[in-house]
């Protein structure tokens, strides 16, 4: 099992508190004002197995949900789309969260057991045999 382990600086409590004004701001609008003061500093934690433990810098977080956002908005979807992450629970789900989120659509979490992923193999193997049909 694969767990995230969420850090943050222990200063973090001298972050001004929001005011009435900052009521528009979004949960990227924080993300990227915390990326910018945080930068080089560890946000993300991901085990993974064997001992190995990979973290991830604010910084890092940011590089790679542009990424993930400019995939997402080179496959041309409408705005808003809802888009499902099917994952355990890891750093790798927050940067994809934070991508959809950047390229402005709407991430949808999807629980991941094995009754489930069974389905989305099968689903997964469907389309791919689809598109392949289709080419």
């Amino acid at each position: 099992n694969r767990v995230v382990i969420l850090s943050t600086p222990l200063n973090y409590l001298s972050i001004k508190q929001p005011t009435m004004s900052d009521d528009t701001k979004t949960i990227i609008d924080y993300f990227l004002e915390h990326a910018e003061t945080f930068g080089d500093k560890t946000w993300l934690t991901q085990p993974m197995g064997g001992g190995e433990v990979v973290t991830f810098s604010y910084s890092e977080v940011l590089a790679k949900a542009k990424q993930v956002a400019g995939y997402i908005e080179a496959q041309g979807y409408p705005p808003k789309s809802q888009i499902a992450i099917c994952s355990k629970n890891c750093a790798y789900w927050v940067i994809a969260d934070i991508g959809i989120w950047m390229a402005g659509h709407v991430s949808v979490p999807v629980s991941l057991n094995l009754e489930f992923t069974g389905r989305i193999v099968e689903i997964r193997s469907f389309v791919a045999r689809l598109t392949r049909r289709s080419e």
